[in-house]
């Protein structure tokens, strides 16, 4: 067996740093196609049924801790799913981080460009859904 030097153990650090990164970031490895983040509710909406999350709509939502208004869903899974578009990335990224703050622990807060979901709820299924679909959790 041939023994790895500094520099071969360097770059079999970066090649496995560089792995890493792409499998984290979600970007495709292997022949796997690369997942497309959804960009309207809609599109989550279907994005979620193809991931064995459906969502039922309750109705809209109007409340003063966001800019604008939100569509209302019972999950299928258990619990309640908030959904709300902005027209800019920005606005998007302003209320989710002001309302994943001092949330009850069962409240899970995703965005991903314009869009903020927020699950109520413990299922595990539904959560890693939105996490694979939108990005980590505030």
């Amino acid at each position: 067996m041939r023994k790895l030097g500094v520099v071969g153990l360097a770059s079999l650090l970066v090649v496995g740093f560089l792995q890493l990164s792409l499998l984290v970031s979600g970007c495709a490895t292997s022949g796997e196609t690369a997942r497309v983040r959804p960009t309207t509710t809609s599109d989550l909406v279907q994005k979620l049924d193809d991931e064995g999350v459906s969502l039922f709509r309750t109705g809209v939502l109007s409340d003063v801790n966001f800019t604008v208004p939100g569509q209302e869903y019972d999950v299928s899974r258990g619990g309640t799913l908030q959904i709300y578009e902005y027209p800019r990335e920005d606005e998007a990224s302003l209320d989710a981080m002001r309302t994943g703050g001092g949330m009850r622990s069962n409240v899970r807060v995703f965005q991903s460009g314009t869009l903020v979901a927020i699950y109520y709820g413990d299922n595990l299924t539904v959560q890693s859904a939105l996490a694979r679909l939108l990005g980590p959790q505030f």
